[in-house]
């Protein structure tokens, strides 16, 4: 079980995810290639689809590592926070 601490939601990191998938959280997966390549991390977002391997095509699974949240999701940084600081 893998969890983020900034939504308290956790996620079955067992379950594998293959291509053409909508991925349910944003986050890093790791990447299980067919024979190829070892396997290896990514950062994936949600409601995109899990991508193919341009070498073994749909035989790639995708597994969470962890969920993060994209920093303009964030409340602190997002345009509903305030006024934007710009640092030169």
């Amino acid at each position: 079980m893998v969890t983020n601490s900034a939504r308290a939601r956790s996620i079955d990191a067992a379950i594998p995810y293959g291509s053409g998938q909508r991925i349910p959280y944003s986050g890093v997966y790791r990447v299980q290639h067919h024979e190829h390549r070892p396997s290896h991390l990514v950062t994936v977002v949600q409601g995109e689809f899990f991508p193919a391997c341009r070498v073994c095509g749909l035989q790639v699974r995708f597994t969470a590592v962890h969920t993060a949240d994209l920093v303009r999701e964030d409340y602190d940084f997002s345009a509903i926070a305030g006024p934007q600081l710009v640092v030169r």
